[in-house]
C-alpha cells in the first residue's frame, strides 16, 4: 500500500506520495520574483525559510491559477528542495494498493507522460498520480535553487 496525497485543479484528481509532502498550507502573501520562469509565482516566507511557489496549472498548460481563499499551498520536498505548489484543495489521504494503479498512459493528453506515474480508476473519477523526481527539469530545479539561497542569503 502506498499513502497518496490527493488535491484538485480544475475539478481534476491528482495525487502525489505522502513521503515528498510536507504539508499543506493556507494560502500566504507571495513575493514577486523578476527574471524567473513564468510558472514560478515567486516566494513565500515560511517558518523562516523563503519557499518557491510554482503554480501548476501554469506549468501543466492549463491557464493560470485564480488565487482565492481556497487556494491551497502544497509543499513538497523534490531532489533536496521544498517547493509549494498552487492547488485548488487537498481533498484527503489515500491507501493505495499498487495493483490498482494503471501504469499504460499513453495517450493522455495536457500533461508530458515523464509527469505521470500512471492512474487509478476512483468510483466516479480517474486520479493522475504524478511523479514529483520527473515533474521538474535539471535548468527548472536549479532556477528554484538559486531563488532559495539568494533569498535566504538576503534574510540572514
Amino acid at each position: 500500500m502506498d499513502k497518496i496525497v490527493v488535491f484538485e485543479l480544475d475539478n481534476q484528481q491528482y495525487g502525489v506520495d505522502i513521503q515528498y509532502v510536507k504539508s499543506v498550507e493556507q494560502l500566504l502573501e507571495i513575493t514577486y520574483i523578476p527574471q524567473v520562469a513564468s510558472f514560478i509565482k515567486g516566494i513565500i516566507h515560511l517558518r523562516g525559510q523563503a519557499i518557491p511557489i510554482i503554480d501548476l496549472k501554469e506549468y501543466f498548460h492549463q491557464g493560470k491559477t485564480t488565487l482565492m481563499d481556497q487556494t491551497k499551498i502544497l509543499l513538497v520536498n523534490i531532489k533536496n528542495i521544498q517547493v509549494g505548489f498552487l492547488i485548488d484543495s487537498a481533498t484527503e489521504v489515500l491507501d493505495l494498493d499498487k495493483s490498482t494503479i494503471d501504469t499504460s498512459i499513453e495517450g493522455m493528453e495536457g500533461l508530458k507522460q515523464s509527469f505521470i506515474k500512471g492512474v487509478v480508476k476512483l468510483e466516479d473519477n480517474l486520479l493522475i498520480l504524478l511523479d514529483l523526481e520527473n515533474i521538474l527539469m535539471t535548468a527548472e530545479i536549479d532556477q528554484l535553487q538559486k531563488v532559495t539561497e539568494d533569498t535566504n542569503e538576503e534574510n540572514i
